[in-house]
C-alpha cells in the first residue's frame, strides 16, 4: 500500500474517528487501514509472497547471491492475563519445547538423539485447583506463547519461501543442507518457535533417513540483544524516544485517543495494554470483553480498528517522521544495520546463504523506519521483510526489498528497491551505522 503515514490528512482523520467511538458503537473505517488492492490491513496475519508474482530480476542472466529475512514471530497470546480471561480457553496441546535427556554431560548435539536415553516434552497446565486459577486462562498457553496458529502461519510462509527460493531462484538446495541457512532469534520462546516452524514448512516435507539432520539457531541474552533497541544499554537512545514521544505531534494522538482508551479501561477493568488484550481475542474471534454487570457494554472490533491506526501513527512518528527519528535509530539499530550491510558485502555467488532473523514487531518496525517504508503500520503478526542481493553479469550488485511480499517505496525514493544498486544501498544503511555506538550511547 503506498500511503505515507502520520500526514496531516491521517491525523485529522483518526482524530475524527476517535471521536465518532466515544459517541458510538459504529465501526469507522479510517484510510490507515485500507490497502490499495481493496484489501484491508490486519493485525492478525501479515500478507504473505506470492511466489508466482515474486518479480524477476531486472538484468537477465542475474544471479541471486544472498536472502536475508526478518520476521515477525506468529500470533500469540496475551503477553499478560486479567481477571476478564477466566473463562477463556487458550490452547496450545499441539506445541512443545523437546529436551534430549542424557547422562553425557558433553553431548554431541549433531547426536543428541542417538545418545539420549528419553526425550522429555514441556507443556504447559493450568491447573484450575490453583487458588491463584481466577488471574489466569484455561488450556495449554502460558502468557506471551506462539500459538498453534501462531505456528502454522510461519510454516506457510516456509512454504512460500521453497516455491521461491528452492523451486523457482534453484538459491537453496532442494535437500536440506545446514550449512546453507543462518538462524538468529530473540531469547524469546515464541520467537525461537516461530524460526522453527518457518523452517520446517522451508524443509518440512522431506524425511531424513537415520538421525535428522542438524542446524543451530543462534540465541542472543535479552541483556545484550540489539535485534530490538536496547535502550538500557543506550541511554540517549532512551532520552531521544522521549523527546519524540513529547513532540507536540506525537502527543495529539495521545490527547485525542484518551476518551475512547478510557472507555475502553472501563470495560475491561484494567489498565493493562489494550491493544495485547483485545486484538487477540478479536485475531481468534472469541467472546469480547464486557464491562461487569453491563453485558452490553463490550470491546468492539471498532476499537481493535482504532488501536490498530492509533499504533500505526505512532510508530510513524517514533521511528520515521520526527526530526530525531533517524539518530534514535542510528544508535538503537545501528548494529543491526551494521550486520545487514556486512553479510551483503561479505557474500558470495559461489556459497549461497540464507539468513533468517526471528523477532518482534519492535525489530521490524524500526527497520521498516531506518528504510523509510511508506507503511509505517503496525507489522502484523508473522511479518516478513526480505532483503535480497543479486550479482549481474556485469558483476555490478543490486539490492531488491519486499515488505510483506510487496516490493517497499520510500518516502524520500532514496532508492528504487526494485533494483537498487549495492552502492547505493550502502550509503543508506552507513547513515546509520554508529562509529563507536557505546560511546555515543552516552549522555553528556
Amino acid at each position: 500500500m503506498l500511503i505515507t503515514i502520520f500526514s496531516s490528512t491521517s491525523l485529522l482523520l483518526f482524530i475524527s474517528a476517535a471521536a465518532s467511538l466515544v459517541r458510538a458503537s459504529d465501526d469507522p473505517r479510517t484510510k490507515i487501514l485500507s490497502n490499495a488492492d481493496g484489501t484491508r490491513y490486519t493485525y492478525c496475519q501479515a500478507p504473505f509472497p506470492n511466489s508466482d508474482t515474486h518479480p524477476e530480476p531486472e538484468v537477465k542472466g542475474s544471479v541471486l547471491t544472498s536472502v536475508q529475512i526478518f520476521i515477525r514471530h506468529g500470533d500469540r497470546t496475551p503477553t499478560s492475563a486479567l481477571e476478564a480471561d477466566a473463562d477463556v480457553t487458550w490452547d496450545c496441546d499441539d506445541l512443545g519445547s523437546y529436551i534430549y535427556t542424557s547422562s553425557n554431560n558433553h553431548l554431541d548435539p549433531q547426536n543428541s538423539l542417538k545418545q539420549s536415553f528419553a526425550v522429555a516434552r514441556q507443556i504447559i497446565v493450568s491447573p484450575r485447583k490453583s487458588p491463584f486459577a481466577r488471574y489466569s486462562w484455561k488450556g495449554s498457553c502460558t502468557p506471551g506463547q506462539l500459538t498453534p496458529l501462531g505456528a502454522q502461519q510461519h510454516r506457510t510462509l516456509g512454504g512460500i519461501l521453497r516455491d521461491i527460493y528452492v523451486d523457482r531462484w534453484k538459491f537453496l538446495p532442494a535437500d536440506f543442507d545446514p550449512s546453507t541457512l543462518y538462524v538468529r532469534s530473540t531469547d524469546v520462546w515464541r520467537t525461537q518457535q516461530s524460526a522453527e516452524s518457518l523452517i520446517t514448512g522451508l524443509y518440512g516435507p522431506q524425511v531424513a533417513e537415520g538421525r535428522p539432520p542438524f542446524f543451530q539457531m543462534e540465541v542472543v541474552p535479552s541483556a545484550v540483544e540489539y535485534m530490538t533497541i536496547n535502550a538500557d544499554l543506550c541511554p540517549k537512545a532512551k532520552d531521544l524516544e522521549q523527546v519524540i514521544k513529547k513532540k507536540f505531534s506525537y502527543k495529539q494522538v495521545q490527547n485525542y485517543t484518551r476518551g475512547y482508551l478510557s472507555e475502553v479501561r472501563q470495560i475491561m477493568g484494567s489498565d493493562a495494554s489494550l491493544q495485547d488484550s483485545v486484538l487477540p481475542r478479536l485475531c481468534h474471534e472469541m467472546e469480547p470483553y464486557c464491562q461487569e454487570g453491563q453485558p452490553d457494554r463490550c470491546t468492539t472490533p471498532a476499537m481493535g480498528d482504532l488501536i490498530s491506526s492509533k499504533k500505526a501513527l505512532d510508530t510513524a512518528a517514533l521511528y520515521r517522521d520526527a526530526p530525531e527519528s533517524r539518530e534514535f535509530l542510528r544508535l538503537g539499530m545501528g548494529p543491526l544495520a551494521k550486520d545487514i550491510l556486512d553479510n551483503f558485502v561479505t557474500a558470495s555467488p559461489l556459497v549461497p546463504q540464507f539468513k533468517l532473523y526471528s523477532g518482534h514487531d519492535n525489530t521490524l518496525a524500526p527497520l521498516l523506519g531506518l528504510l523509510e517504508s511508506t507503511d509505517m503500520r503496525w507489522p502484523p503478526y508473522a511479518s516478513n521483510l526480505i532483503f535480497e542481493l543479486w550479482t549481474a553479469p556485469s558483476s555490478e550488485r543490486f539490492v531488491r526489498i519486499f515488505q510483506n511480499g510487496n516490493l517497499m517505496k520510500t518516502t524520500t525514493n532514496w532508492c528504487n528497491l526494485e533494483w537498487c544498486a549495492m552502492s547505493q544501498f550502502t550509503a543508506n544503511m552507513e547513515k546509520y551505522i554508529p562509529g563507536d555506538v557505546l560511546e555515543e550511547c552516552e549522555t553528556e
